[in-house]
């Protein structure tokens, strides 16, 4: 997958020196990330709540859950939205991030 189809270009060492400088904790912000045609298809794509309630694994019942759903299988997203999961899965991706915050080895939450 050519995961440059779907996102903006990335300037490593302007994010490289905001991640490094970001106060009161390191944290990354990318501002528009995703193409705005990508990010378009994801919008239209997103399930409503009660779609997602349909096709969801899991509905968490706590207090401070209310309302909460989990998916955990990815071929049941719409196909924009396993397409985003897909991109900021890869390792292209997690290897850019890396570079940026200098964390080796990122892993992508399944």
């Amino acid at each position: 997958m050519d995961i440059d189809e779907y996102l903006n270009p990335l300037d490593e060492a302007e994010l490289a020196a905001s991640f490094e400088a970001s106060r009161p904790f390191k944290h990354l912000v990318i501002p528009q990330l995703l193409r705005p045609e990508f990010l378009e298809e994801v919008r239209e794509a997103y399930p409503s709540y009660k779609e997602a309630k349909r096709i969801a694994h899991s509905e968490f019942r706590r207090v401070n859950e209310n309302l909460k759903l989990q998916i955990t299988e990815p071929e049941r997203f719409p196909a924009p939205v396993r397409t985003l999961h897909e991109v900021l899965a890869s390792e292209d991706f997690r290897s850019r991030l890396g570079r940026i915050t200098g964390i080796e080895d990122l892993l992508a939450d399944p």
